[in-house]
């Protein structure tokens, strides 16, 4: 607790990163000045339930957010079929309205200008309109 890693990565970089993770889903929480990213089960696969546990807490939106404003938080993940990355607004912490997502993902296409790397973010309840 108390300690973070920072990565600084190209645009190229952290795309791929993302792309990589085979649909697995990552909490995030977007703050004034940076976006968390956090895997919500980073050691699914040890035995020791309680290692488990403890992994599905510190993942949790509230103690990602560090007592920060948050503006939008809930879930992220890659879509290999639809080539795009997909976030939604599903965090019981803060319940973001999906409004807040809306913008949040037109904020990350146009920072990342994700249509020069052939991907863009989208979000997960609008796709099902498509």
């Amino acid at each position: 607790m108390g300690e973070e890693d920072s990565i600084y990565l190209s645009t190229q970089d952290l795309l791929n990163h993302l792309s990589s993770t085979g649909g697995e889903h990552l909490n995030y929480v977007v703050l004034d000045d940076k976006v968390v990213l956090a895997k919500v089960n980073a050691n699914g696969n040890r035995i020791k339930g309680h290692r488990k546990v403890a992994d599905w807490a510190l993942s949790k939106h509230a103690l990602l957010s560090g007592r920060q404003k948050v503006y939008c938080s809930g879930e992220l993940w890659y879509d290999r079929v639809k080539k795009c990355f997909i976030i939604n607004n599903d965090s019981g912490t803060y319940e973001p309205s999906l409004e807040r997502a809306r913008v949040a993902v037109e904020l990350i296409n146009k920072i990342f200008d994700t249509k020069r790397f052939g991907s863009s973010f989208k979000v997960a309840e609008e796709l099902h309109n498509e």
